[in-house]
């Protein structure tokens, strides 16, 4: 009503993340152990490391939420905007999105409330990044596959050269996949009451 306060709100979300099973791979010794045992050549499968893949390409993450508001009444119209941020980190490493969303919505009468105006706008900018997994990783196969393959004994080395099989390090510093998006959202409408049974409205959208 006439000379009602705004109204400002903020809220805050921390929320932490972890993969919720992990494989029981062959640790070094199991897995040189079972080269052998399958008259294989353990010396020539040894290169030296101990090394868990899983723990490589995969994290616990931690995500947070902002979200700021404000509104206010008058004896003619309203106003509400707010303001949003969210950082969202993926459990895999090189995995994330972030985005910040701006709204407006605004109602306004004139002429003794006979005209009346209603507008509505949003804005949304949106980056994330994906990890090499399912298509977007090529043909050889996805990082999660790797990191199950992948010998425990070779160093977490980007330039370590596997001899031909996917290096989970490697795809983790070479491999990158990015996005933004930014999209505008807008209404806008105005009635006119031209008698008490007939009104005549007017609305322009935009979507960008």
């Amino acid at each position: 009503g006439k000379g009602a306060k705004g109204v400002l709100d903020f809220s805050s979300n921390i929320s932490i993340a972890s993969p919720a099973k992990k494989y029981d791979l062959l640790e070094r010794e199991e897995y040189l152990n079972a080269i052998e045992q399958y008259g294989g050549d353990r010396d020539a499968q040894d290169f030296g490391f101990s090394t868990d893949w899983q723990d490589v390409v995969l994290r616990t993450s931690v995500s947070n939420k902002q979200n700021l508001s404000y509104s206010r009444g008058f004896q003619t119209g309203s106003i509400r905007a707010s303001f949003g941020y969210e950082d969202q980190q993926g459990i895999m490493e090189n995995s994330s999105l972030q985005r910040i969303t701006g709204k407006l919505n605004g109602s306004k009468s004139f002429l003794a409330n006979k005209l009346n105006i209603d507008l509505s706008a949003t804005f949304s900018n949106v980056k994330r990044e994906d990890p090499a997994i399912s298509g977007n990783a090529g043909s050889t196969g996805d990082i999660l596959g790797s990191a199950y393959m992948s010998n425990p004994t070779w160093p977490n080395d980007p330039q370590f050269n596997t001899g031909g099989d996917r290096n989970p390090a490697n795809m983790l510093k070479e491999y990158l996949s990015e996005g933004v998006t930014n999209r505008v959202l807008a209404n806008i409408s105005a009635d006119y009451k031209l008698t008490n049974s007939l009104t005549a409205k007017a609305t322009y959208g935009l979507d960008m």
